[in-house]
């Protein structure tokens, strides 16, 4: 999208599922029912207590497959009328949800220099990638066929697609979830902020009974955070994976790991993965072997041996064009497997990394058209050479056969493996707590950038001026000022009712409102007649 300059337009296909019919693959031998309201048999609507479903409604288990294959069926047949002609939309192969948009006379639609752009879809939103007036005709073809919310075009501002917001910027657009970030800040108003997600590993005590609201309390918080940090927010990995992993043992101090990240993205809250231009980089301190270039997919991995006397964790990267696109923060061994040296805990990792970037290699060479470079980089020499050479040592002849899952592909060229010096590799901040220098050092080369914060927003995160407090403060006291000093009564059975309470409550509103823009105003000039005169005197 930045190498083709491209922009992005998101619509939404209204009651997408009702365009749907069932069909018999989706229904078997079943039959699909439903009861009509008895107001509308009283009233004359209809006379039918039950009426049969033929399309797709919403909340049937089956309605999002059928509209699915409805969806899949229209596409490719229509023929979209742009300013470069008539285009049709191919599929991809690698991932179902990508269509190319290219001439309908194409020959080889697998052809990328073809491609006039790409719609990608997610259930019923659909997001167009290209010039913006191949997006402004695309989108009004496709209204001819499907009802369409209002689109939202990059060049007017962002755009959201599947939660995630799109900005454009000098050079790239940065993708972020700022919205979803404020809306969770606001539901933790309390504390302060951070400059890391998480502090050092605490030695976790089991608790001895598990209080259910603070269990659910921690899930609800796991929740959330693992939506940021799946998405946009890869700094987050390692922190989120600690406060789900502790919640079974101690819910308590997951809920004090979920405090720290809260406090963290209070002090962080616009942070975002960074899409540039896809240049030739050798790496931030150009010590990566071969460079990063627009037809690269490239992989770092790293990991952090038995930090607790167990399992050791590991981490992973994936780039495409200098672009970060895909990455994991886990504890090593789904099946219990504890690594019995620093070399077996990174093997496991590369071995893991390897199997990321061959699940990635379809799609990057589908959308460049061509093979891509593949390169995998590691911080252990160690794990290096097993994988690269036969294990002819008896201590290290139980890594051969997982060794030997890399090594073939390392033999036929296809993949290559390099070292990278340990203060250059990115993937150590998902292995273990960081300070905050090393941190940052390591978030700016993630690739990450900080979307300007409005005013407004930086506000509603706490992060209030002195300017603001004081306008609250004649506020209130301009509010206490028109309160009178009464005597109570006794014998008096009389109250205020509570249309009267109401009556009060808004008048008091409204003299704050007014109150605190009045008097503020009026201090404000006040102090800068003072300071002219001073300055003169």
């Amino acid at each position: 999208m930045v190498r083709k300059q491209w922009s992005a337009g998101v619509v939404d296909i209204k009651t997408a599922f009702l365009n749907a019919e069932l069909e018999g693959q989706d229904l078997g031998a079943k039959r699909v029912m439903v009861r009509t309201p008895g107001l509308w048999r009283r009233i004359g609507v209809c006379t039918e207590m039950f009426w049969d479903v033929h399309r797709a409604l919403y909340g049937l288990q089956i309605s999002p497959a059928a509209w699915s294959r409805c969806r899949d069926r229209t596409l490719p047949s229509l023929k979209l009328h742009t300013c470069s002609g008539v285009v049709r939309l191919h599929q991809f192969r690698s991932d179902g949800d990508i269509w190319a948009i290219v001439p309908v006379d194409a020959e080889d639609p697998d052809d990328a220099s073809l491609r006039l752009g790409l719609l990608l879809v997610y259930v019923d939103d659909m997001m167009i990638l290209s010039t913006p007036q191949i997006i402004a005709d695309v989108i009004a073809e496709l209204g001819k066929t499907w009802e369409l919310s209002q689109p939202e075009l990059l060049d007017d501002g962002n755009v959201h697609y599947r939660g995630v917001e799109i900005c454009r910027g000098k050079g790239g657009v940065l993708v972020h979830q700022g919205s979803y970030t404020q809306e969770l800040l606001a539901r933790y108003p309390d504390g302060g902020g951070a400059e890391v997600p998480a502090l050092k590993l605490p030695d976790i005590a089991p608790a001895d009974r598990q209080d259910p609201s603070t269990v659910r309390k921690a899930q609800q918080v796991a929740g959330e955070l693992l939506w940021l940090s799946g998405i946009t927010r890869p700094e987050l990995q390692f922190a989120v994976g600690m406060i789900s992993r502790t919640i079974s043992v101690n819910a308590a101090e997951a809920c004090a790991m979920g405090e720290q990240v809260v406090k963290y993205l209070r002090r962080f809250p616009a942070r975002g993965i960074w899409y540039g231009s896809a240049n030739m980089s050798w790496g931030e301190e150009g010590d990566l072997s071969q460079p990063m270039g627009p037809n690269s997919l490239v992989g770092f991995c790293d990991a952090s041996f038995a930090p607790s006397s167990g399992r050791s964790f590991q981490s992973t990267l994936a780039y495409y064009s200098g672009g970060l696109i895909a990455w994991s923060a886990t504890r090593q061994g789904m099946t219990r497997m504890t690594t019995l040296s620093t070399a077996e805990s990174e093997l496991v990792g590369i071995t893991s990394l390897f199997a990321d970037l061959r699940a990635l290699e379809p799609l990057a060479r589908e959308i460049h058209g061509a093979p891509v470079t593949m390169q995998m980089h590691s911080g252990s020499q160690a794990a290096i050479a097993i994988c690269s050479t036969q294990a002819n040592n008896w201590r290290a002849r139980h890594l051969r056969i997982r060794a030997s899952y890399v090594r073939e592909a390392l033999e036929s060229g296809s993949y290559t493996l390099h070292h990278v010096n340990g203060a250059s590799m990115k993937a150590d901040i998902g292995t273990k707590p960081l300070p905050g220098p090393r941190f940052h050092q390591l978030v700016t080369a993630l690739g990450m950038a900080e979307q300007p914060v409005t005013r407004a927003k930086r506000l509603a995160v706490g992060d209030g001026s002195v300017e603001e407090k004081i306008k609250i403060l004649l506020t209130c006291l301009v509010v206490a000022s028109l309160l009178e000093p009464v005597e109570a009564q006794t014998g008096s059975s009389q109250g205020l009712g509570d249309r009267d309470w109401q009556f009060l409550f808004g008048y008091v509103d409204d003299v704050a409102i007014v109150a605190h823009e009045t008097v503020y105003s009026v201090m404000l000039n006040r102090l800068n007649a003072k300071l002219k005169d001073t300055w003169k005197g």
